[in-house]
């Protein structure tokens, strides 16, 4: 009986049906809307708020959906709903077109859309009239497991660039490795972006230190430089390059393009500095290998004395990638404490264990610490830093929720961080 249900749960039919039936309840509110969708590994939310800041200064009203919340005009959010503890990145077909239905009444005309791979399997999108669609990267990430490999996962990511119409724009990254076969999949017209000097929108990092990431962009004949200092990080050249080359596309002037990424403010939990007098204490999101290479370098670029990491080894990742994650975060800390994250059902000490038996003939003992009490972790790694040292926290960034043992408990490590720095200094 249960895999009866999962298998009616993954039909393709009777999903593109349900989401069909969403689009009629709400009237396809996606065709009165000019729709783009943000698909990839990392780097999603940051890349959605860049494009919305850059409508909103070419003096458009912009509704956005995406992990962090959803906004249904520059000043109304609705808080998104949660699936056990997570927030929902791309929710049910019906919500989701009583959200676009909503953005109507409210004179809205353009939409960013962060589009997840769950979202794109179970076809929550089917039937929305997609402008454009943008691709951050591809990599493995904490969902394979639940798509089942790697392969079932690329695939869900191409839905999306199906979905586009001969008119709309494919916008992909040309130094990502599957280019080629996002490229052959569409028909809709390819734009590509990158680093790569053969990409059409090229972009060049001219200047880079602890407070500011200057890149020149260029396309064609036109050149013009942006300066992250709010979101400086070569990731993030990246995503900004991806939203340029959407918005030129779009006819937008790149004064107003420039003025958009600059003034985007930085993401909570990205990056987010808690403390920053004699040590820093650092919270980010990052929980993929990719984005822990793509953190660590931004934390080196600050030249700290030490790097102290936190993190936990959760379930979702398959356990050869969880070794990955071990293997670059001793290789890059002074000092690694693995603790708890989202465990599931499971006794996250399991997780901790399987960290432990693969450092053990790998590191030196002093370079690693095992605290299966998150607060406490945290609390140690403050403990142990000294003026000029980064602590890092990982994997989680502004999530509020964690499931531990199947119970679901509050817990916000921006919140932690301050808690414990208050009780220092009493």
């Amino acid at each position: 009986m249960k895999n009866l249900i999962k298998a009616l749960k993954r039909n393709s039919i009777l999903r593109k049906g349900i989401a069909l039936l969403g689009n009629l309840y709400y009237g396809f509110p996606s065709r009165k809307l000019i729709v783009f969708g943000i698909t990839g590994t990392n780097g999603k939310t940051t890349t959605s708020y860049f494009l919305k800041s850059i409508l909103e200064k070419a003096g458009y009203k912009v509704g956005l959906i995406g992990t962090s919340g959803y906004w249904i005009n520059e000043k109304t959010k609705i808080e998104p709903p949660a699936v056990g503890f997570k927030p929902v990145t791309t929710p049910n077909p019906f919500y989701l077109q009583w959200l676009l239905k909503k953005m109507v009444k409210e004179g809205t005309k353009y939409v960013v859309m962060e589009v997840s791979s769950f979202g794109l399997r179970d076809f929550r999108v089917f039937g929305i009239n997609f402008k454009g669609a943008i691709l951050t990267n591809v990599s493995n990430c904490h969902h394979l497991l639940e798509h089942g490999s790697f392969k079932n996962y690329l695939e869900s990511k191409k839905l999306l660039f199906r979905l586009l119409k001969r008119n709309s724009f494919a916008i992909l990254n040309k130094d990502d490795k599957y280019f080629e076969e996002f490229k052959k999949i569409t028909k809709a017209k390819v734009i590509s972006y990158g680093l790569n000097a053969s990409a059409d929108v090229l972009g060049e990092i001219i200047k880079e230190d602890s407070k500011n990431l200057v890149f020149k962009v260029k396309k064609e004949n036109l050149e013009f430089e942006i300066n992250l200092y709010k979101n400086s990080s070569r990731y993030n050249v990246l995503n900004a390059l991806s939203t340029i080359a959407l918005a030129l596309n779009l006819n937008i002037d790149y004064h107003k393009i420039k003025e958009g990424i600059e003034s985007c403010p930085p993401l909570s939990g990205r990056f987010e500095i808690i403390k920053e007098n004699d040590f820093k204490i650092i919270v980010d999101k990052a929980n993929t290998p990719q984005a822990f290479r793509e953190v660590i370098l931004r934390v080196k670029n600050l030249k700290p004395k030490r790097i102290i990491g936190v993190y936990g080894n959760f379930f979702e990742f398959p356990l050869n990638i969880r070794q990955e994650l071990a293997e670059i975060s001793t290789s890059n800390f002074d000092l690694t404490i693995i603790t708890s994250d989202d465990s599931g059902k499971n006794d996250p000490q399991e997780g901790i264990d399987d960290f432990l038996n693969y450092v053990v003939s790998r590191v030196e003992p002093q370079k690693y610490l095992a605290i299966k009490d998150r607060r406490e972790a945290i609390k140690e790694a403050i403990i142990r830093a000294r003026k000029g040292d980064v602590i890092l926290i990982l994997g989680r960034g502004d999530e509020k929720l964690m499931n531990i043992n199947g119970k679901i408990i509050p817990f916000d490590d921006r919140e932690v961080v301050k808690e414990i720095l208050q009780e220092f200094l009493k």
